[in-house]
Formats: C-alpha cells, sequence, structure tokens
C-alpha cells in the first residue's frame, strides 16, 4: 500500500473508534441516568 494511502487508512480507523468510543460514552451515561431515575422512588 502507498504512503497516502496508508495514512489515509489509518485516519479512517481513528476515526471508527472515536465514534465507537463516543457511542460507549452515551451509553454509560444513559446507564448512570437511568439508574439515577430508578434510585428516585
Amino acid at each position: 500500500m502507498t504512503a497516502p494511502g496508508y495514512a489515509a487508512e489509518v485516519q479512517r480507523q481513528m476515526q471508527v473508534v472515536a465514534e465507537a468510543d463516543q457511542q460507549d460514552d452515551t451509553m454509560v451515561w444513559l446507564d448512570e441516568t437511568r439508574a439515577e431515575w430508578w434510585d428516585e422512588d
């Protein structure tokens, strides 16, 4: 693979990882928020 092509692929992979990481953070936040709501009873 050419160097520019490799760099672009690495960039794309990092973007995918970053987006997945963001989704994980959102899911964790939702779980914590839901736990707080349930605890209010």
